[in-house]
């Protein structure tokens, strides 16, 4: 046992080796301990200043096998000019997941990160944070302005996944002058369900109107949480959004029978994805409440 400890110590004297093959196979070996490697937290940090490239991204990987234990350095990490780096703190701290949450602020700032791969993965651990995440819905909600729809949409399953405390900023988000703002506000609403029932008015709204009809203006001047009695018109440009908003109030269910007209006028839209949609989410709806939608339909 003695033996095997002291043969763990000596790769932390190997960190400090004049060669960088020596120094980065030690910190590979330090990250196949695991959490049992909690004892080079503080030389593993060390070497993310470390003169070779590769030796700093094996130092990144073996805090991020370490686990919650190395969450500062994780963070610290992520302030280093490093891309590579922080693409590697940010992969760590969404394996640790929920107990990641210190990194909550500095997950929000690597959102605006220059790196690509930073931006998503920071996307990435902040949804794995869940509910903690709260605090990052500006930075998310911001985000959403990305030119890369992959990272937005890895920003609106955030969202998502923290829930109920996202829905009044993504109900902000439905009115952004950008067509794919709102349409990832709307998924990422879908995605949350019957907490969102905050969102109804807004989404019933959109089935309503479409940027396509004189209208549109006067949709977006709609306060949050009043609805409105004027049917949208076909054809309208954005039928993605129109489908995600009917696809969120199917999946937010009873709370959304208000929605019901709207709904079944959407049946007849000319795009397809518009038209399931809706059906999909009257069938959740009725499944819910027995209101029968398709006998009012037939009648």
């Amino acid at each position: 046992m003695k033996h095997g400890q002291d043969a763990e110590v000596s790769q932390v004297k190997f960190l400090k080796n004049k060669d960088p093959r020596v120094r980065s196979r030690a910190a590979e070996n330090l990250a196949r301990l695991g959490p049992q490697a909690k004892f080079a937290i503080f030389p593993l940090s060390q070497r993310l200043r470390d003169a070779d490239p590769n030796v700093r991204c094996r130092a990144a990987t073996a805090l991020g096998e370490i686990g919650s234990a190395a969450v500062a350095e994780l963070i610290h990490a992520l302030s280093l000019a490093d891309a590579n780096i922080r693409r590697e703190a940010v992969w760590a701290l969404a394996k640790i997941g929920p107990e990641a949450e210190p990194a909550a602020g500095a997950l929000a700032r690597a959102l605006a990160d220059r790196d690509l791969a930073v931006r998503k993965g920071a996307a990435r651990a902040l949804g794995l944070l869940g509910r903690q995440a709260h605090p990052a819905i500006p930075f998310l909600i911001a985000a959403l302005n990305d030119t890369d729809l992959f990272f937005c949409r890895l920003t609106a399953w955030a969202l998502g996944k923290i829930g109920a405390a996202a829905v009044g900023a993504l109900v902000r988000a439905l009115s952004h002058a950008d067509k794919y703002v709102q349409r990832e506000a709307a998924w990422a609403l879908s995605q949350i369900g019957p907490d969102a029932c905050a969102a109804i008015p807004k989404l019933n709204a959109i089935l309503k109107f479409s940027p396509g009809n004189s209208c549109y203006d006067h949709f977006k001047k709609i306060p949050d949480h009043q609805e409105t009695e004027v049917m949208f018109v076909h054809p309208g440009p954005d039928a993605m959004l129109r489908a995600y908003a009917a696809q969120a109030l199917g999946k937010i269910g009873a709370e959304a029978r208000s929605a019901i007209p709207a709904l079944q006028a959407a049946l007849a839209d000319p795009d397809e994805k518009v038209a399931q949609a809706a059906a999909q989410a009257l069938n959740q709806i009725q499944e819910e409440t027995g209101s029968g939608w398709y006998l009012q339909v037939a009648g």
